[in-house]
């Protein structure tokens, strides 16, 4: 379940909402923060 505000995904290894901003600069995004992190 996906309790997390816009802008921010559930990371499953902490069980906590995290911001798309912290996965922006990783190989892998999250699915849900794709289209929030745009053309980074």
């Amino acid at each position: 379940e996906d309790r997390c505000k816009g802008g921010n995904y559930f990371d499953i290894l902490i069980k906590m909402c995290m911001p798309c901003l912290k996965v922006c600069q990783q190989q892998h995004v999250v699915p849900k923060c794709a289209s929030y992190c745009g053309e980074c």
